[in-house]
């Protein structure tokens, strides 16, 4: 089965990268995830805010983990989250989180840093890399998983550890594509040498052969079986973050982009959605109303809050826009 988006999305969007054409990237987490993460969601709410027709921009603050700007940008060191008996129930602890739409990873590294095993999907291949190649470096492979793929077109019971294999899996492929490639260009006669050899050692060892793929194809069966039964028992993910990919979603398939959200979270779970708001439309990303919003999570869920904020600045809003475009800042639950 492919996980493949359509080619006519990839190209749009691998467009963007390979023109350098970003306008939505900051290369870090929204200011919305770290808040999230970070301080006291419960707060808010007993302070009566994030309602439909607020505008909530997180700032910095002087709790603990510092100001916000600093919390997000330190590095790979440990992050220590906010936790408190108020936010039970509005935000998981720690566990395992997925971002649709994950670009470069930086909120990928974010979540890893406080102490998540954090999944990340995206349609563009050269994104991807730079994701798993960034997070490496910052020694966060370990708790990452970097998916090329389509979010609508999920595995079923797809988790965290069914990331991780197809991880491996599209890395060893892209390997082998380019062992290939490699050895297309050599010199012919080091491949005719080579072929001659291969042929001798296969006869000698032809039996061998044999018993060594049925040995390795009953390896691979039987970690093929325990992926599969880890991917049913443990189904889904606690937390799914979106920053500008749910709305994309919403116009290629609006029921499927709801559907796949429903797949991906286990009950109880939340999804973080942050998209354009029609209020303010013609200023960049694509925009959903407040209606919109309301009827795609109006049956098995429940909104814990939906206020509106901003989308951080990069230089294609500060110097083509003027200004951050209107988003809509959405936290639901999945019931189940």
């Amino acid at each position: 089965m492919s996980y493949a988006a359509p080619h006519t999305v990839v190209s749009k969007w691998a467009g963007f990268y390979a023109q350098g054409f970003l306008p939505w990237n900051t290369s870090h987490p929204s200011s919305q995830l770290v808040a999230f993460i970070t301080e006291c969601p419960a707060a808010w709410l007993q302070q009566g805010r994030m309602r439909p027709d607020q505008v909530i921009l997180p700032t910095a603050n002087t709790g603990a983990n510092g100001p916000a700007a600093a919390r997000r940008d330190a590095g790979p060191a440990a992050l220590q989250p906010h936790s408190c008996g108020s936010c039970i129930g509005l935000r998981p602890a720690v566990g395992d989180a997925l971002e649709i739409g994950c670009g470069v990873g930086a909120a990928c590294a974010f979540l890893a840093r406080a102490g998540w095993r954090v999944g990340g999907i995206d349609v563009v291949a050269a994104a991807v890399a730079e994701a798993r190649r960034r997070v490496a470096e910052a020694g966060g492979g370990a708790r990452c998983a970097f998916v090329e793929g389509n979010a609508l077109k999920l595995p079923e019971g797809f988790c965290w550890e069914e990331a991780k294999r197809l991880e491996q899996q599209q890395q060893q492929q892209q390997q082998q594509q380019q062992q290939q490639e490699q050895g297309e260009e050599g010199v012919e006669g080091m491949a005719v040498q080579w072929r001659v050899h291969r042929e001798v050692a296969a006869r000698q060892s032809a039996l061998t052969e044999v018993q060594v793929q049925g040995r390795a194809h009953d390896l691979e069966q039987e970690s093929t079986n325990q992926a599969q039964a880890a991917a049913r028992s443990t189904a889904g993910f606690d937390l799914v973050v979106d920053c500008q990919t749910f709305h994309v979603l919403w116009e290629q398939d609006a029921a499927g982009a709801v559907a796949a959200l429903r797949s991906l979270l286990r009950p109880g779970g939340v999804a973080m959605l942050l998209t354009g708001n029609a209020l303010e439309p013609y200023c960049g990303p694509n925009v959903m109303t407040e209606d919109q919003l309301r009827t795609a999570f109006a049956e098995g869920w429940e909104f814990v809050w939906l206020t509106q904020s901003r989308f951080d600045e990069t230089p294609h809003y500060r110097d083509m826009l003027g200004k951050r475009p209107l988003a809509w800042w959405a936290l639901v639950r999945w019931l189940g």
